[in-house]
């Protein structure tokens, strides 16, 4: 249902007035997007929907799933998906952001893998991934800040981060 021809008037037919709500989205560091926020009141069905410029519906959309939502993207990745399954989905290793800060565990590199193949053909595929909450410090210590790591790095591996945030960025 939602693909490269999602726009404002698409999202109206489809949902009940109740289940929109125009609202701005946070995207990372404090700054917002003009957006339209499906089952606003749902966690476990919510869908953030962000317009690059709603009057230009050939701009760029995001489609952001976050914590608690259900919601299934490309492959089946959404919230939970772990390293491994990603790892082998992707076909090999990739490469993502430390921990601890904004743009924490995202996805920065598929490193020519299935995904990122995939991604560019049909859209870009941005995941977002945290260690679990009981992880060991020490282990989480070793994989923080604005630095890469690879995923399969040991203290990576060992941790198995979960993805808590699905991002399809459509052209």
């Amino acid at each position: 249902m939602l693909d490269r021809n999602v726009s404002p008037a698409l999202l109206a037919r489809t949902f009940a007035p109740a289940e929109l709500r125009d609202d701005a989205v946070e995207v990372g560091e404090g700054e917002t997007r003009p957006g339209t926020v499906v089952f606003p009141d749902d966690p476990r069905r919510r869908l953030r929907v962000v317009w690059k410029d709603r009057a230009v519906l050939q701009s760029r959309i995001w489609l952001m799933v976050d914590a608690g939502s259900r919601w299934r993207g490309y492959r089946d990745i959404g919230v939970g998906t772990d390293l491994r399954t990603l790892e082998k989905l992707n076909g090999r290793p990739f490469v993502l952001a430390g921990f601890d800060w904004d743009y924490g565990g995202t996805v920065v590199d598929w490193r020519g893998g299935t995904l990122a193949a995939t991604a560019t053909e049909r859209c870009r595929l941005i995941v977002r991934l945290e260690p679990p909450r009981d992880a060991r410090r020490d282990l989480v210590d070793q994989l923080v800040g604005d630095h890469d790591f690879p995923s399969d790095q040991p203290a990576m591996r060992a941790l198995n981060p979960a993805a808590y945030q699905v991002i399809l960025e459509l052209p």
